[in-house]
């Protein structure tokens, strides 16, 4: 698993190989803004936030790597370059591309199935 913290904000990767397929777990998050109040929906009331100024709730993607024809799923198109961040540090700098980031949702479907399957 690799942190990347800067800021209020953090990134959360992990890298996971199965056969020919390479799956990237990650998360990011701020810690900024935080609302003060939250609504309860079983009491219908605003109360205050219980998330400390330093907590940070990280939303999950997922992105896999068909290591035999190149192509890429990933959950959500707009992380694109989060994902790309990621591996130019990690191969320090090395010009990446991704072209066209294709995604059909039967395809997705069924490597998250076939993923959580494996688990």
């Amino acid at each position: 698993m690799h942190n990347e913290v800067n800021g209020n904000t953090v990134q959360i990767f992990k890298l996971e190989y199965e056969g020919d397929f390479l799956k990237v777990s990650f998360s990011d998050g701020s810690a900024m803004p935080r609302n003060p109040v939250v609504y309860n929906k079983d009491t219908e009331e605003f109360e205050p936030n219980p998330r400390e100024k330093n907590q940070i709730e990280p939303r999950d993607y997922f992105a896999i790597f068909d290591l035999n024809s190149s192509y890429v799923w990933l959950s959500n198109t707009k992380k694109k370059n989060t994902l790309l961040g990621y591996f130019r540090k990690l191969f320090n700098g090395h010009q990446l591309v991704l072209k066209d980031v294709y995604m059909r949702k039967i395809s997705l479907l069924k490597a998250s199935k076939h993923w959580t399957k494996s688990r």
